[in-house]
């Protein structure tokens, strides 16, 4: 198999702009958007009551509104190579698959209307090892 992380020079490169791809592109809309959907609601306010926080929906719409032009690019990207680094599998693609996992769950039609989007989810959100893990192996 190949490694996770390139170390040749042009991949090691392909794969640091991927990973900025994704911190900057990606989890840092992403990640607040579960926590306002997933994560605040199940947050306990005192021991005898265990009533969730209430999600800031003005503040998730402004973070789908930024995502979307993102998850565009990402369909560009990916409709020239199967992966975000060029056409290997990297860790820079498997990062992305934690929250990606709870925000497709919530907003399945912004991955399922951008074909080469879809295609490239579906190839790293069936791998056995991400599968295991999901499935608390």
């Amino acid at each position: 198999g190949t490694s996770l992380i390139p170390t040749d020079p042009q991949g090691e490169a392909l794969f640091e702009q991927a990973a900025s791809i994704e911190a900057f592109n990606f989890s840092s809309f992403v990640a607040p958007i579960c926590a306002e959907k997933v994560f605040k609601p199940l947050q306990v306010l005192s021991f005898s009551r265990r009533r969730g926080l209430q999600t800031n929906e003005d503040k998730v719409t402004g973070l789908l509104a930024a995502l979307i032009p993102k998850l565009d690019a990402y369909n560009v990207i990916l409709g020239k190579q199967k992966y975000l680094a060029g056409n290997d599998v990297t860790l820079a693609d498997l990062t992305h698959l934690p929250y990606g996992t709870m925000f497709i769950q919530m907003y399945p039609e912004l991955f399922e209307s951008k074909p080469h989007l879809i295609r490239w989810w579906n190839a790293i959100s069936s791998r056995p090892a991400w599968l295991a893990v999901k499935d608390g192996a």
